[in-house]
């Protein structure tokens, strides 16, 4: 087949329907053959023969109607599937050094910031396929081409910048702003573009990148936002930078507020691995030391500015973008160590040494840890991490000096007062058993959010809400009935028992004794009362299987028979969290459920007397079991 397509010469056939302008279907139809043909192609002889007689590059340049999406989406997969076939040799098939052109090249980056997301990445990958290819004709091109390219990367950055900068005033007047976290992810997903084309390691690509992104976008827009206004004023606006995609304006030569210039920072240093731009981005903020190539004085404002981000007396409206900064800065500290030191953001020995952030950050987690403030719980969390980091030298918290434990045991104590009147309250409701059945199932589902993606949120860029934010992670917002505020309250009390010198009880949740370990191997004696437990598979069908049913002091065991006098547990349950209840259609029969778990079951016995044996047995279980937890609760609470 593969001779005959040859020997009639179709791929000139396909290269005329396509100049031809056929129509839609057929330039359709040729653009998709070609991407499956060249695909499937894995002889390098019947790839060198396809792309001799220039007929692919004829097809490259030509002007078709972008307008037509479908067709630029078969164009630039295709565009992409060449380039995944680009080698020190099949690149001269491409490459045409005494034009100095490359159109596979040059026809793709036009549509590097194009509004579909299939089409951009199409794009990047199509680049970093080029970047790869190790010939010194290729290199010699990209030296003299790619720094237009990587114009249009910082003009696709900056227009972000402009588009978040513009989202977040109007977020800051109260106006509904849903778009704002997509704009985020854009400029997120354009800076871990950079990380890939620093991640090849092309010094001379590395390089190009690095000075244009400093020079031309990070230097003039980012760091100088958040310098005091003589300062600022002394860094030129670069004129409105151009872009490869006609799609797209002229950036607009305006700086963002300093809150987006800080947040947009912290997603670059935490994405971007290149050692010399994260220590001309750390440094400038840090030291004051003007990037390579940038005539500038910084001075220390622009930490200075962070830094006055921090406080939160009644509300956290900057200073979880303080946090996030400062949390990228120490997380880059490989690069930073020796600013980190300086600035006293890092310990500066193994010894109890004094650390200016620490008492800041307490200040943010004795605010943080009350409910009736304007702070997120986000910011405790990341108060937190930063707080273990800053105060680490060799172990966790090992620089925290005798004061500030003595504030960590304050706040905590304050925190389980809280915990304890909303504990009073119910109980005069007699609502106490509700109260521990949530405190634990809160236990069991408590995952920190990270501090990663707290950081990444765009939420944080807007003042704290509460209705009209039920869109965003209930831990980037405020409470917003009594049911939140308190699940508010049990989580920060899980977060503060993590710190030292609080005094926390040994474990969760509140039973006396361990539980048996679903698989554990049990003796078979007078305890165990078999039955028929009827349940219902993945598929909805219903299985029946022999078990045998033990309620030990905190659990309620399912055990499968292993022989005449062993049996190994299939269900272990918190006594607790079972209800059980006689089916009135057949005595014989109990209903088991752990709505904590998602399980039902049937469980019928030989006979009725066995059937209120075990419901018995698990009724009186689980308030003995209860009685000891509130106890135990109550002490944990209430320390004498």
């Amino acid at each position: 087949v593969f001779e005959f397509f040859m020997e009639k010469d179709i791929l000139r056939l396909f290269e005329h329907m396509l100049l031809s302008d056929g129509g839609h279907g057929i330039s359709v139809q040729v653009m998709q053959t070609l991407s499956i043909l060249f695909e499937n192609i894995s002889n390098k002889e019947s790839l060198w023969f396809l792309l001799s007689n220039n007929h692919i590059n004829a097809v490259i340049a030509h002007t078709f109607d972008f307008s037509d999406e479908e067709l630029l989406a078969y164009y630039v997969s295709f565009l992409k599937t060449l380039s995944l076939k680009l080698t020190p040799v099949t690149v001269y098939f491409f490459l045409n050094e005494h034009l100095v052109n490359f159109p596979l090249f040059s026809e793709a980056i036009k549509f590097f910031d194009h509004r579909d997301n299939m089409v951009r990445n199409a794009v990047r990958t199509l680049t970093l396929n080029v970047f790869r290819v190790d010939e010194p004709n290729t290199r010699f091109f990209l030296r003299d081409r790619v720094g237009a390219f990587f114009e249009s990367v910082a003009a696709a950055l900056a227009a972000k910048i402009g588009e978040i900068d513009a989202l977040v005033d109007a977020g800051s007047r109260g106006e509904s702003v849903p778009g704002l976290q997509a704009v985020v992810n854009a400029f997120i997903d354009h800076v871990q573009y950079v990380q890939d084309v620093f991640h090849l390691g092309i010094a001379m690509i590395s390089d190009k990148l690095r000075d244009i992104l400093l020079q031309r976008l990070f230097v003039p827009y980012l760091l100088a936002a958040l310098l005091p206004g003589p300062a600022a004023e002394a860094i030129p606006v670069p004129a409105a930078l151009e872009t490869e995609n006609s799609e797209q304006h002229a950036v607009l030569p305006t700086r963002p507020r300093p809150l987006v210039a800080a947040f947009l920072l912290a997603q670059t240093l935490t994405l971007v691995e290149d050692p010399q731009l994260v220590t001309a981005l750390g440094g400038a903020l840090l030291a004051g030391t003007a990037p390579a190539g940038c005539e500038a004085s910084f001075g220390p404002g622009g930490m200075d500015a962070v830094m006055a981000m921090l406080p939160c007396a009644d509300s956290d409206a900057s200073t979880l973008v303080a946090l996030a900064l400062i949390h990228a800065l120490i997380q880059s500290r490989g690069q930073l160590e020796p600013q980190l030191l300086a600035a006293q953001l890092l310990p500066a020995s193994t010894e109890r040494a004094s650390v200016p952030l620490a008492d800041m950050l307490l200040g943010i987690v004795q605010v943080a840890s009350k409910t009736d403030f304007g702070v997120r719980l986000g910011t405790l969390v990341l108060a937190l991490d930063v707080l273990k980091r800053v105060t680490q030298a060799s172990t966790p918290y090992d620089c925290l000096q005798d004061e500030h434990l003595r504030q960590i045991k304050g706040i905590f104590e304050e925190c389980r007062r809280d915990l304890g009147d909303i504990y009073t309250r119910a109980k005069e409701a007699r609502l106490e058993a509700s109260f521990l059945l949530r405190l634990e199932a809160e236990h069991r589902q408590f995952r920190p959010i990270a501090a990663g993606h707290i950081a990444g949120s765009a939420c944080i860029l807007l003042p704290p809400a509460v209705e009209d934010a039920r869109a965003w992670n209930p831990d980037l917002r405020l409470p917003a009935d009594e049911q939140e505020r308190t699940r508010r309250t049990m989580l920060t009390f899980f977060l503060l028992r993590a710190l030292p010198n609080t005094d926390r009880p040994d474990s969760m949740p509140l039973c006396a004794g361990a539980a048996a370990a679903q698989g554990s191997k049990f003796t078979v004696d007078q305890n165990c009362i078999p039955c028929t437990l009827a349940t219902k598979n993945i598929q909805g069908a219903l299985v029946q299987v022999r078990r045998l049913v033990l309620v030990d002091a905190t659990s309620l065991l399912l055990l499968e028979p292993d022989s005449a006098t062993t049996a190994i547990a299939r269900h272990v349950f918190d006594l607790t969290a079972v209800d059980a209840g006689t089916d009135i259609s057949n005595l014989r029969s109990l209903v088991i459920s752990v709505p904590s778990s998602s399980f039902t079951a049937r469980c019928v016995f030989d006979d009725h007397i066995r059937c209120v044996i075990a419901r018995q047995a698990i009724e009186r279980g689980s308030a003995a079991l209860l009685e000891r937890k509130l106890e135990a609760l109550a002490a944990m609470l209430f320390p004498s």
